[in-house]
């Protein structure tokens, strides 16, 4: 049994007041010390108060000083009484501007899904009523760190709380009500609107972005949020990956993909259903019906992974890192175990390269145009690569600058209806995009001829609306939070069928 003193449990300064789970909202004498409401909370765990002359105190003594300690004691405790009752795990909202934060789990474990706003339904307890800019600026910050909003306020309260005992409080039931906020741009989940919808001008769905796995350390916490908002087949996958940065590439660039997918057509994270072809090619799911072009794909090597979008019918993107193979081998041993992987032409170009640097700076950017080629048309690495024959305007691509002039003869025939997109990321990584320019829709003209700049993008903007797509008891963890061995990638994977 434990004997709470209620002068501790809640301080009529501001300066010095508490919310639940006994963290401070601003400072605190004793950071342990509980609030009011997780106090009054306490007496289903057999729990006693004393009052100021260390008498006991019952609970409707105890709840009728809490209401004399704060003119919204009664709408805050009804609202915590209505979660905690319900397994949510309730904490102070100041850093949001809200009254709580609630949590299904411990707060350690997962993420919290919701933002709580109490508006009371005693008119006396605020100056001025909630108003629409004030439910705007909640959805707003709600969007931005992947919270709802809830409005929480309570029934059949009147303002005389003086006679209001713990058994009427449990008769007010608590209306809650889900704030959320729609972007013109998103297509309606009805079909007649989304109809509607379609023939409104839709924006260029070209994007170009990069995230950098080098150095990033999701925690074991981090990680189960992260696959909850994966489609359960996708896990099986992301368990194959021997290495740990295919792991983190893996994870990271289906979070990506749908994301992207989600900021270009406008479907909710939920309504996205991904299926790969034959080849392993990431796409919609063919009961997803758009009035218009979109393809999207991605690659990691090395520091990054990159994604790319396009409103063309097809597109393909290769990222790769410019590094000394790590087999035991000189860099002409190399090339000439990879000379069938290239034309004759291509390979004559990489022996006429002066230095080592120039010499990989070539090969890389070679594979990437044969990747991004190969991923566009859904190949993957599994025919003839000779048959490639990519022609430069120059054969060095400085850092910094780009080239969308490169053309390719794909078994003796041009293939002059596709655009490379080549760039660095860095001095250390060539990317480049691949995609079917005549299919062009018509707000992507402007970036005919044009290179679109990679953006550099992070985690928490990616998981701005995400949503959990699976039951956390089903997805299983292994190996995600420690060391596991780091591969050695080289070329000579790629002779191979992945």
């Amino acid at each position: 049994m434990s004997v709470l003193h209620p002068q501790y449990t809640y301080k009529k300064n501001a300066n010095e007041r508490q919310g639940c789970f006994g963290r401070p909202v601003f400072v605190a004498k004793n950071s342990n010390e509980p609030s009011s409401l997780v106090v009054l909370y306490l007496e289903e765990v057999d729990c006693e108060w004393l009052n100021e002359n260390s008498f006991l105190m019952t609970s409707s003594e105890f709840f009728s000083y809490c209401i004399t300690s704060a003119a919204d004691f009664v709408f805050r405790f009804a609202v915590y009484l209505h979660f905690r009752r319900r397994g949510w795990i309730v904490k102070p909202g100041l850093n949001y501007g809200v009254d709580y934060v609630v949590y299904p789990d411990a707060p350690n474990n997962v993420h919290s899904q919701f933002m709580v706003i109490i508006v009371p339904h005693w008119n006396g307890f605020h100056e001025l009523p909630m108003t629409w800019r004030d439910a705007v600026s909640a959805s707003r910050i709600s969007c931005a760190v992947s919270k709802n909003v809830l409005l929480c306020g309570v029934k059949n309260l009147n303002g005389d709380f003086q006679k209001l005992t713990l058994a009427d409080l449990e008769q007010c039931p608590v209306q809650i009500v889900c704030l959320k906020q729609w972007f013109a741009r998103r297509p309606f989940s009805d079909k007649k609107e989304r109809k509607i919808r379609s023939k409104l001008k839709m924006p260029c769905r070209c994007l170009r972005w990069a995230f950098r796995i080098v150095n990033w350390e999701p925690s074991g916490a981090e990680w189960a949020h992260m696959l909850r908002c994966l489609q359960l087949d996708d896990l099986p996958r992301i368990r194959r990956q021997v290495f740990r940065e295919d792991i983190r590439a893996a994870v990271a660039g289906g979070l990506m993909m749908r994301k992207a997918i989600s900021v270009c057509t406008g479907l909710a994270w939920d309504e996205i259903k991904l299926i790969r072809s034959s080849t392993g090619k990431p796409m919609l799911d063919e009961s997803i019906k758009l009035d218009y072009q979109f393809s999207f794909n991605l690659s990691h090597h090395g520091d990054y992974v990159i994604l790319a979008t396009s409103s063309s019918s097809i597109c393909g993107a290769d990222v790769m890192k410019i590094e000394y193979p790590r087999l035991q081998m000189n860099l002409a041993e190399y090339f000439k175990m990879m000379s069938p992987q290239f034309a004759d032409e291509e390979y004559a170009a990489l022996n006429q390269q002066r230095t080592d640097s120039e010499k990989l700076e070539l090969f890389y950017r070679y594979w990437c145009l044969k990747e991004s080629y190969l991923k566009a048309i859904g190949f993957g690495i599994r025919c003839d690569l000779s048959q490639m024959h990519f022609t430069f305007s120059s054969l060095i691509l400085p850092v910094g600058q780009f080239e969308i002039s490169t053309k390719l003869v794909f078994d003796e025939t041009p293939q002059n209806e596709f655009t490379f997109e080549e760039c660095h990321l860095d001095p250390r990584h060539a990317a480049c995009v691949c995609y079917k320019d005549d299919s062009l829709e018509a707000e992507c003209e402007q970036h005919r001829g044009k290179c679109i700049p990679f953006q550099l993008v992070t985690m928490d903007f990616v998981l701005q609306d995400a949503v959990t797509l699976n039951d956390e008891e089903a997805i299983p963890v292994p190996g995600l939070c420690k060391a596991v061995p780091i591969g050695a990638l080289d070329f000579s994977c790629y002779l191979v069928s992945r």
